[in-house]
């Protein structure tokens, strides 16, 4: 299963699937990514891998060119509803949500226009859901990102927030 014919352009698709199903295609996803060195792609993980040398911005502003951050960083952060304090918490003081759109805003900066994102709805509030779905919408429609959302809850592949449901394959 290759990884650019998962993503649509412009859509949020669903893989609805269990959580054991979902760790398989990930896994395969991020080795297909990693030796395809497909570098427009960007895995949001629930389990952020972080260097504990680097601070959260210098994280999240890692391989980003200067000229990006510059120009849009703050409109990017605002459409992201992340407060410019938020930079300068702790990883560790970081609510599931916040990693997410960290990770996000990291993934638009990088020019990322195809994001995976991994299951992480157990670990957010309904509101959080909610808004999250609706940012997803709003990065697939209007800035053009094609987003694959894993999901095991059918409430969430039904939402009318999702263009595509993908089998699970």
């Amino acid at each position: 299963m290759k990884p650019e014919y998962l993503i649509h352009a412009e859509h949020l698709t669903v893989i609805l699937c269990p959580l054991e199903k979902q760790h398989k295609i990930l896994e395969h996803l991020k080795k297909e990514v990693l030796v395809a060195k497909l570098d427009n792609f960007a895995i949001i993980q629930k389990n952020w891998p972080m260097f504990p040398y680097l601070n959260l911005k210098d994280h999240v502003l890692l391989d980003v060119p200067e000229k990006e951050i510059k120009q849009d960083r703050l409109a990017y952060q605002e459409k992201l509803d992340i407060s410019p304090s938020l930079l300068n918490c702790a990883a560790a003081e970081l609510t599931s949500f916040e990693k997410v759109k960290l990770q996000l805003l990291h993934a638009l900066l990088s020019k990322r226009n195809n994001i995976v994102i991994e299951d992480t709805f157990d670990e957010l509030s309904v509101l959080e859901i909610q808004e999250l779905l609706h940012l997803l919408s709003y990065l697939a429609h209007e800035e053009n990102q094609g987003i694959l959302l894993f999901t095991h809850d059918a409430t969430i592949a039904q939402s009318p927030y999702i263009d595509r449901l993908e089998p699970a394959g």
